[in-house]
């Protein structure tokens, strides 16, 4: 399955931009986890992690 979709891409966009995004894709799974732990930081806390089992617990024995 992931031949095939790696020849639609080809199909797509030329050899030269295949390489280039696979060069940047460590920097880019970094930019993506830190920008997730950003969203995290700036919204609400509870909102997302009461959907966490072991703190989901926490946030009941507070309300």
């Amino acid at each position: 399955m992931l031949k095939m979709l790696m020849l639609r891409v080809k199909g797509l966009i030329g050899p030269k931009y295949i390489q280039q995004l696979q060069n940047a894709s460590n920097s880019l799974v970094g930019f993506g986890a830190v920008a997730g732990v950003g969203l995290l930081y700036f919204t609400d806390w509870r909102l997302i992690l009461e959907h966490v089992p072991i703190v989901k617990r926490k946030f009941k024995e507070d309300s």
